[in-house]
């Protein structure tokens, strides 16, 4: 069972999850964390998410970007609810590893399919590996005065979100 559970920027969206993996019935319960902590608000941020999963037996694991790499991390993947936090923060670290922020701006559509397969792909495939997977991600409102960089952001991240609604099991709106 993968479920994707979506909202706007702190629209409840971690808590619901949390409390869909709590309530999940598997064995183990693993909470990867993909945010790359930046600066002192994402210490903040990270240390809030922290504690909010205080005493609700979360393993965490902090992978970034190669996600594909968590149930080689676990005692039993197939036993195992993981919470996938977020596909916001593994959309903007898989852009701009590597160069392929660049590598995407000069791509265009065909390039763009590509990473966005990939994402999703990946996400999939962790979920057919554990017992359920629970996935959050965030939309972000388009703007017109975004930079380039940050308007091709939001375009893959609407399109992985999109990609992921169409080959979950369920989708929650916070």
């Amino acid at each position: 069972m993968v479920t994707l559970v979506t909202g706007k920027p702190k629209s409840g969206k971690s808590d619901m999850a949390e409390d869909l993996a709590v309530k999940s019935g598997c064995v183990e319960k693993y909470y990867i964390a993909t945010m790359e902590i930046l600066d002192d608000d994402g210490r903040a941020r990270v240390e809030e998410h922290r504690k909010k999963r205080e005493g609700k037996g979360f393993i965490t694991l902090e992978i970034p970007t190669d996600i594909e790499t968590a149930p080689g991390l676990m005692n039993d993947p197939s036993k195992s609810v993981v919470l996938l936090e977020c596909v916001a923060n593994l959309v903007g670290n898989r852009m701009h590893g590597n160069a392929n922020t660049m590598w995407l701006m000069e791509q265009g559509e065909i390039g763009h399919k590509e990473f966005i397969r990939s994402v999703a792909e990946s996400i999939m495939n962790l979920g057919r590996k554990v017992c359920e997977l629970i996935v959050v991600s965030t939309s972000y409102e388009a703007d017109e005065n975004d930079e380039e960089e940050t308007a091709l952001y939001k375009k893959m991240l609407d399109a992985v979100n999109a990609e992921l609604e169409s080959s979950v099991d369920r989708v929650i709106r916070s």
